[in-house]
């Protein structure tokens, strides 16, 4: 029943952390944080409900998998911003341009 949904945040969390300025980071975890309370918890049941009663009380259940489909397939064109991982993968890892690089990251040989 629901465990682990209090990890949410965390998971939420990583892809601004790695590619947000400092100074922007509360700015996006919040936009990103309220934009999921709204959807999640007022538009979906809302029109869950409205698909279960105009087409079947299966439909809210193919809604959820095709979304969560779509967001599996969003993750595999994530790039990797961490300047960990990046380090470990070598000098010839270099980010595409737009991406956010710490000045201490980015100064460091």
């Amino acid at each position: 029943m629901n465990r682990g949904v209090g990890c949410f945040p965390l998971l939420m969390a990583t892809v601004p952390a790695e590619t947000v300025p400092a100074g922007n980071l509360a700015r996006a975890l919040g936009l990103i944080m309220g934009v999921a309370e709204v959807v999640g918890g007022v538009i979906a049941p809302t029109v869950a409900g409205m698909l279960g009663d105009a087409v079947s009380p299966a439909a809210p259940f193919y809604l959820c998998a095709g979304g969560a489909l779509l967001a599996a397939l969003a993750c595999l064109g994530l790039i990797e911003t961490a300047p960990a991982v990046l380090r470990r993968r070598g000098a010839g890892a270099a980010l595409p341009a737009g991406n956010y690089v710490p000045a201490a990251e980015a100064a460091a040989p």
